[in-house]
């Protein structure tokens, strides 16, 4: 049998991944006028760590009635009521958001602070749309109930050439691609289990 390194199957352990992604209800509050909506939410994160995230927005909240939906709801200006018709100013400051919360199967999401967003208003009736936020911070608490064991940290513009090493970390959990012990184990790993690995030492 040849041996060749370049047919060694390359899979991630199951806890790393470079992008995540959440779906559930989500609610926004807003200031003045005070308000709320709710709706089906997605929270992306990419591999830079970029957030974003969507709102479809199904359910309306004021404490007193919208007469102009949700760009009344938006916009920090009132209201103007003359000649039988009712508008609002454009270009006005945006009706401040102060706290966005997310709930999903595997935890909740939440912010308070620097909440920005951009809106897209269904006509005619302009209580659907579609809301995007921008966050500088957020939070997730884990529904998991167990004790954390690790913490993982992701590094920025790290190289390393691997010159020492220590074998008891070769399988260690955090491990991404675990190192393969020799050709001998390759060959009986691969026949009873999915084998995953960052280099391989040949005795």
């Amino acid at each position: 049998m040849n041996f060749d390194p370049e047919n060694i199957p390359l899979v991630p352990n199951d806890w790393f991944k470079t992008q995540v992604n959440y779906e559930g209800l989500g609610r926004a509050e807003f200031r003045d006028p005070s308000g709320a909506i709710e709706g089906s939410t997605q929270i992306k994160t990419s591999e830079s760590g970029t957030l974003s995230v969507e709102m479809d927005i199904e359910r309306v909240e004021s404490e007193h009635p919208l007469r102009l939906g949700l760009m009344e709801l938006f916009s920090s200006q009132k209201p103007i009521e003359g000649s039988g018709r009712i508008s609002i100013g454009g270009g006005g400051q945006q009706n401040r958001c102060v706290k966005l919360s997310f709930t999903t199967p595997q935890g909740w999401f939440s912010a308070t602070d620097d909440i920005h967003y951009g809106h897209i208003i269904s006509l005619p009736d302009s209580t659907r749309g579609k809301i995007n936020f921008t966050l500088l911070r957020s939070q997730f608490d884990t529904a998991a109930t167990g004790h954390p064991v690790y913490w993982v940290i992701p590094l920025t513009n790290f190289l390393s050439k691997f010159v020492t090493w220590h074998p008891s970390l070769n399988r260690h959990p955090l491990r991404i691609y675990p190192t393969l012990l020799s050709q001998t184990d390759y060959r009986r790993r691969t026949l009873s289990s999915p084998l995953t690995m960052l280099t391989l030492r040949t005795d």
